[in-house]
């Protein structure tokens, strides 16, 4: 169980590594999102705070 306000560490699902799976083929029920402009995300819950995350260092591949 993981400790107050923190998440459970995430396991990995066996199989194929997501870097190895091709990008999909076109899909036919959205042929203009290629195109289409960016829109702004509405009604979200605030501002936020980037610097509040703590990220991985960088991997080499």
């Amino acid at each position: 169980m993981a400790e107050p306000g923190r998440t459970r560490p995430v396991e990995v699902p066996p199989g194929i590594s997501f870097k190895k799976v091709p990008a999909p083929t076109s899909q036919p029920h959205m042929p203009v999102s290629a195109n289409s402009p960016a829109r702004p995300a509405h009604r979200l819950p605030g501002p936020v705070d980037l610097d509040a995350y703590q990220l991985p260092a960088p991997v080499s591949d």
